[in-house]
């Protein structure tokens, strides 16, 4: 990428760009929501299981796949794991989330994709980081409507290929 930036950004192609690519990036998360559904809606099984693994449900529930607000596990909703969904974790999903990946609104973490996301790399609208892809957002390297950061459109551009497509000569 060169070190000047064309003349002018498309925003509606900077915006489906973005859209586009966010939407790829959450979802994982609707497809977990989609596989848990048995076990969120609640079942008729004594024990239930996801994939032959035993479910933990409560207040402080420790299991493989455990739900409830003080959860720990490889996979929890609520509570601590490696892969969270509305806690804290390594990959963490929902709003508030918080983890090394979060995603959600209000997300803190190294990477942070959403509305209000904080972290060193932060996406989405109103996004606060060092390096920022949002719409007005704030930080040192911003790539959005109204700033384009050299340094940021170079990172960006680096990641997501398609955002070299947004300029017009």
């Amino acid at each position: 990428m060169p070190t000047t930036l064309p003349d002018k950004l498309d925003q509606q192609k900077f915006t489906n760009v973005v859209m586009t690519n966010m939407f790829l990036l959450v979802l994982p998360f609707l497809v977990l929501t989609y596989l848990f559904q048995d076990a969120l809606l609640g079942s008729n099984r004594e024990t239930p299981t996801l994939f032959g693994l035993p479910i933990a449900f409560g207040i402080t529930p420790i299991g493989v796949i455990a739900f409830g607000p003080l959860a720990l596990g490889l996979i929890t909703f609520g509570g601590a794991g490696v892969l969270s969904l509305q806690g804290i974790g390594i990959v963490s999903f929902g709003g508030g989330a918080l983890g090394v990946v979060a995603i959600g609104g209000g997300a803190c973490g190294v990477i942070a994709i959403g509305g209000g996301a904080v972290g060193y790399i932060a996406i989405g609208g109103g996004a606060l980081g060092v390096y920022v892809l949002a719409g007005g957002g704030k930080g040192r390297y911003v790539f959005d409507r109204r700033r384009q950061d050299p340094t940021a459109v170079e990172f960006f551009c680096k990641w997501v290929p398609r955002l070299r497509t947004v300029f017009t000569a």
